[in-house]
């Protein structure tokens, strides 16, 4: 089985995604819970490929910057899930700050 990505990741600035072709540079700096197997022979993908994939969505799932789901918790949670330590007495600003120098999220576009 070959592998491809299941979702969009970004490296040094430039985004990959399922069907693109990842130079061998990239592919290593991207974490084998990035991939999923492609469809076997047989026309059906692996159940255990499956699950993993599910459970990968659920991890790459950023939460919202405001709104429902935006608060501290979720923002430590996501953090925590990608092994980004976090002060424990930071705020929702400094923990959504963290994710953006970690390269987890893009920063928001300054408003006009």
């Amino acid at each position: 089985m070959t592998k491809r990505l299941i979702a969009y990741v970004h490296v040094d600035g430039q985004a990959y995604g399922p069907g693109d072709k990842l130079p061998a540079a990239v592919a290593k700096r991207i974490g084998a819970h990035a991939f999923a197997s492609d469809v076997d022979e047989g026309g059906r993908e692996d159940q255990e490929d499956l699950e993993i994939s599910s459970n990968v969505q659920r991890t790459l799932e950023v939460p919202p910057r405001s709104g429902r789901g935006s608060g501290v918790e979720a923002w430590r949670d996501f953090l925590s899930r990608h092994e980004i330590a976090a002060d424990p007495d930071a705020t929702r600003d400094d923990l959504i700050a963290a994710a953006e120098q970690s390269g987890l999220i893009e920063p928001e576009p300054p408003q006009e």
